[in-house]
């Protein structure tokens, strides 16, 4: 029994040595950022997807800042103590202050997807001259024909 056991232990420990036989790779592929994404037109095609997905997020609170303050709506719980009631009758009454939950998730919202299509464009070459007020393109690396190129560049315009 003794024998076997240490026929096994000797198995298990030339096992754990000669069983890899490559260097871990430690930067995972989760971890990508612009300088490393954007090689292919399938990559900036995902890229200006994720564009179209965020335009909706803005939408969640966009009725509370234009519907919710007109008279197209009205705030049935005028007086709740609750805070999300509180919040909207505070928008409905124009008791706002800059902070305030809607309005800061609203632009935050907005401007993070337009900071992504600007990084879209700028990954396509876009530039735009507010002199001329025309649209030039630069030179790129990637491998993307020029038709492709440009519908991308006038989609995330």
């Amino acid at each position: 029994m003794m024998k076997i056991t240490n026929y096994i232990s000797l198995l298990c420990t030339l096992m754990l040595f000669f069983s890899c036989k490559k260097v871990t790779d430690l930067s995972p592929e989760s971890n990508l950022n612009t300088v490393t994404y954007y090689s292919n037109l399938d990559e900036v095609k995902a890229a200006l997807n994720g564009c179209y997905n965020g335009l909706q997020k803005p939408i969640l609170y966009e009725w509370q800042l234009t519907e919710l303050r007109s008279d197209n709506a009205k705030q049935g719980q005028t007086g709740s103590t609750s805070a999300q009631n509180r919040d909207l009758s505070d928008l409905d009454m124009f008791l706002v202050s800059p902070s305030h939950l809607a309005n800061t998730s609203y632009w935050q919202t907005t401007y993070t997807n337009i900071r992504n299509l600007n990084v879209v464009l700028e990954k396509l070459g876009v530039v735009y001259d507010p002199a001329s007020g025309t649209i030039n393109y630069n030179a790129i690396s990637l491998p993307i024909a020029e038709t492709d190129r440009k519908q991308l560049a006038g989609e995330a315009m």
